[in-house]
């Protein structure tokens, strides 16, 4: 973990030259480091290989079209931005990185969304705001909405013939980030109330059981839940770390000081999100959450088998 965490550090903090060379304009308004570009192509070649490894060893196959699309993402953004360094000029280069990084954490999110719930039905929806299984209908649906109105703006912003195009399309992404943020933040307050409330035992609905269970707050939580969680504390934190640094760039626009200086993207965007991406492979709910309807399971209400059922469909 150390030498990831340092190579990781390493590729984030170098930098070129951030002014346009010899009078040239660049769009990147810098010439992307390649050795930094081929250290983020390997590190989120191995965290997609790994999570299509153990979506098919775990069977967890919603994570296919979730990390394992994510990470297929960030690869097509990083080769473009070699691409960049080899091609400083490339017009091209430079709006498909903006593009597939863009889009490529909407994926990560809609994995986290479908998460979270499973953990719920296990702890007891009495102590969440909502029936679990409507936290990935609501959740999604707007991470869904968000992911079409980025792709949007970035094909407006890709086929631009005027500068003012370009910005339009570059204020359509940042609405789409927006939304993401938004929904982000909300989904982690949720999360961290239903986490409060069964720590002290104080739900936030009735609870709809024959028989009362005597609640001993974290004793009886299998160790794979009280883990998913910190997976889950650890990419939401990353993920709202480059969601605001996205949301700035955006808003200082195509030739603003933030887009324009390479190391910030480094640390802000590509740093980020491989660290979530490396911690769901560390945290994989295929390992953590297999025993999730085992005989040791939380005794829970009857409508929670019942929105047990439902979500291991999702």
């Amino acid at each position: 973990m150390s030498i990831l965490f340092g190579t990781i550090i390493a590729a984030a903090d170098d930098t070129v030259s951030e002014y346009p060379h010899d009078g040239v304009v660049l769009p990147f308004n810098y010439v992307p480091t390649g050795w930094v570009g081929i250290t983020f192509l390997a590190l989120f070649g191995v965290t997609t290989a790994g999570h299509l490894f153990q979506a098919l060893f775990f069977r967890t196959m919603y994570m296919i079209p979730t990390l394992v699309l994510c990470g297929i993402c960030e690869l097509l953004g990083w080769a473009a931005r070699y691409w960049g360094h080899v091609n400083p000029q490339s017009g091209d280069a430079f709006m498909m990185q903006i593009c597939t990084t863009i889009i490529a954490p909407s994926f990560m999110t809609a994995a986290m969304f479908l998460i979270l719930p499973k953990i719920f039905n296990e702890l007891g929806m009495e102590y969440s705001r909502m029936a679990p299984r409507l936290y990935s209908i609501i959740f999604i649906s707007v991470d869904v909405t968000a992911l079409v109105i980025q792709a949007v703006g970035g094909a407006m912003a890709s086929i631009a013939e005027t500068p003012d195009d370009a910005e339009k399309g570059g204020r359509i992404m940042l609405g789409g980030i927006i939304i993401q943020l938004v929904a982000v933040i909300l989904y982690s307050i949720l999360g961290t109330e239903c986490v409060v409330r069964f720590s002290l035992d104080r739900p936030a609905r009735p609870k709809v059981m024959n028989e009362q269970r005597k609640h001993e707050g974290w004793i009886n939580v299998p160790r794979g839940i009280i883990w998913m969680l910190v997976g889950l504390t650890i990419a939401t934190v990353f993920i709202i770390i480059r969601s605001i640094y996205r949301t700035i760039e955006l808003t200082d626009g195509w030739n603003g000081t933030i887009i324009s200086t390479e190391k910030w993207f480094n640390w802000f965007d590509g740093a980020p999100i491989v660290v979530a991406m490396f911690t769901f492979n560390f945290l994989h709910p295929g390992y953590l959450l297999r025993n999730l309807e085992s005989d040791n399971r939380l005794p829970v209400s009857k409508d929670s088998s019942t929105e047990r059922v439902e979500m291991a469909r999702v």
